[in-house]
């Protein structure tokens, strides 16, 4: 892992250990989200859209047990919000502003975690973003990355959205409700759609109820 290593040596990332376990060994995921993502294998490039919540919600399902998870170029990343998902903090490596090596700093930590989300700073050209999947692929990591990437197997996107807990002026937010749908290849991406709490009351991703429909009849 020289890249990686390097970099570690700069104070850019801090020690971790490299996954276990063959290229095509699944990516955790949490159980609600498996909806829309019954399997998300090493290698897969992820859009998410329509809200940050989708993929700090990924991170909090790779980041638990041994594995680890990375966050590039989103200082506001919200490290409460993934714990209260279920993320081991002792888990997750945080990159706020690696600036112009952000490119470097992707393909250096996808040697040794199991998921890495970043914002890129600008859309990257097609041959940077074809060498970063394909480290990713060697490497058994899934690359999540917040808005559009070109060539991304699997797009997850937020709508619907509806808070819950507020009254008639007065209450606080629970609760949000959202619908999630999957666009892509393969099974990992086959257009389902489900509706969750994210987050729930106590802070975790949550299956929902399909709202109901009412009819309004016309005299």
């Amino acid at each position: 892992m020289g890249a990686l290593d390097g970099l570690r040596r700069e104070g850019l990332v801090g020690p971790l250990a490299a996954p276990e376990g063959p290229e095509e060994e699944l990516v955790p995921v949490l159980p609600p989200l498996r909806a829309v993502l019954p399997r998300l294998r090493g290698g897969t490039v992820v859009s998410v859209g329509g809200s940050a919540a989708l993929g700090t919600a990924l991170v909090a399902g790779a980041a638990r047990g041994q594995e680890w998870a990375a966050v590039v170029g989103m200082p506001e990343f919200g490290v409460a919000a993934a714990v209260g998902m279920g993320a081991d903090p002792d888990r997750l490596l945080l990159v706020d502003a690696p600036g112009e090596r952000w490119a470097e700093v992707v393909a250096a930590l996808v040697e040794g975690v199991r998921l890495v989300l970043v914002r890129p700073p600008a859309r990257p050209a097609p041959t940077l973003a074809r060498r970063l999947v394909t480290l990713a692929r060697k490497n058994g990591c899934a690359l999540v990355a917040a808005g559009e990437w070109e060539g991304a197997q699997v797009r997850l996107t937020v709508s619907d959205t509806s808070w819950q807990g507020l009254g008639q002026g007065h209450g606080r937010l629970l609760s949000r409700r959202v619908r999630v749908t999957a666009a892509g290849r393969g099974a990992a991406g086959r257009g389902d759609s489900a509706w969750l709490l994210l987050p729930g009351p106590d802070g975790r991703i949550a299956s929902a109820p399909t709202p109901t429909r009412h009819l309004e009849v016309v005299a």
